[in-house]
């Protein structure tokens, strides 16, 4: 099935000199849309690992945001390799070869220049912060590294191409179970899921001094096989000796 998946790009982030908002910021976003994060994957700079994340990026068939490495200088190489991993060339576009006029006069060669060229075919996406556009090719979202104009920017995609896209992010419900380990619900959760086809269930320890818990729930797209699933759950659990579940 395919999703939505993220692509971080830098070496700063990788180095830690930077610490990554983007996955926190588009797990935000993509909520608002009722869509899900399938995945995410952290790429530097270098050229040729870049070059393969994104051709197999743009064979996985998914819907790809990608932040990163879209400015002027030498260490920017985002724009060339989305090129090379589709087999296109950069050509400067014509829309934002205008917005650099405007903004820049004259001034835009031969540096400038580099910031509106994209893979042919690409299409922009606008910047509110300062003009200089994104852009989208083969339901792949690129948008610059700092997170005040990749948001903005994303959120502007999301509104443009994928308001009306069926969710794909799971309903949840869980509860808090008391003096119990985790292996303790193995089997159940085994049998729940069998017994319920269309049923996630995950468990999550804690970590913390004390009596043991776990977080025990389910997840699905339907809300009434969810609240089955969970009462099933639920009258299970009260049969548990000394556990205490808290809903």
């Amino acid at each position: 099935m395919t999703g939505f998946g993220l692509i971080v790009i830098g070496d700063e982030v990788l180095s830690g000199a930077v610490q990554d908002q983007h996955v926190p910021s588009a797990i935000r976003l993509l909520k608002e849309y009722s869509q899900a994060l399938k995945w995410v994957r952290y790429v530097g700079d270098d050229f040729e690992p870049l070059v393969a994340v994104l051709k197999d990026s743009f064979a996985s068939g998914d819907t790809v945001l990608v932040t990163g490495g879209i400015g002027a200088t030498p260490d920017d190489r985002t724009r060339l390799a989305a090129a090379t991993a589709l087999g296109l060339e950069l050509q400067p576009h014509p829309d934002g070869v205008a917005i650099l006029n405007e903004k820049y006069g004259d001034d835009i060669y031969p540096n400038r220049i580099q910031l509106v060229s994209f893979p042919a075919g690409a299409t922009l996406i606008p910047n509110p912060v300062n003009r200089i556009p994104g852009f989208s090719i083969a339901s792949h979202h690129f948008v610059p590294g700092f997170p005040r104009m990749a948001g903005p920017m994303l959120a502007w995609v999301m509104q443009e191409y994928y308001a009306d896209r069926p969710p794909s992010l799971l309903l949840e419900k869980h509860m808090k179970v008391f003096n119990s380990y985790e292996s303790q619900f193995t089997p159940l959760l085994e049998q729940l899921e069998s017994d319920y086809p269309h049923i996630n269930t995950f468990s999550l320890p804690s970590t913390e001094e004390g009596a043991p818990w776990v977080d025990l729930g389910v997840k699905g797209m339907d809300e009434g096989d969810l609240q089955r699933a969970v009462e099933w759950l639920h009258s299970k659990l009260l049969k548990f000796d000394g556990v205490v579940v808290e809903v």
